[in-house]
């Protein structure tokens, strides 16, 4: 077991799911850590991170798709399924540098000492 990520996210059945840096296992773990963490702060701010930025790439290549297909090319073809939902938070704002360093050390002390325990067991 990684102790790294907390015990929901670091069972084998749902590690592809619930990779280390997904957006759900990024909030599992803020949501573990006590209110005012450090790391709880990092991940949270992560975790709004990626969400923004997938949110931003999707957008972006959607209203390409719908261009391509007014202008009569391949996308004229398509029929889009489903369209993100707008976002109602604005693009999250980075932690302070002492807030990143604290967290991402309390992060990474725990792969670290969860490799030397697995070096010995």
């Amino acid at each position: 077991m990684n102790a790294c990520w907390p015990a929901p996210t670091a069972r084998p059945e749902s590690h592809q799911a619930q990779t280390p840096g997904s957006v759900t296992a990024l909030t599992k773990l803020a949501a573990y850590e006590p209110d005012g963490s450090p790391a709880a702060e990092l991940c949270w701010y992560l975790a709004r991170e990626v969400r923004h930025r997938r949110h931003t790439w999707t957008t972006r290549h959607i209203d390409e798709l719908r261009k391509n297909a007014a202008e009569g090319g391949d996308g004229a073809h398509l029929v889009l399924g489903a369209v993100p939902a707008p976002l109602l938070r604005p693009a999250p704002e980075k932690p302070s540098q002492l807030v990143s360093r604290v967290g991402w050390m309390s992060i990474t002390e725990r792969a670290t000492s969860s490799h030397s325990v697995a070096a010995f067991g």
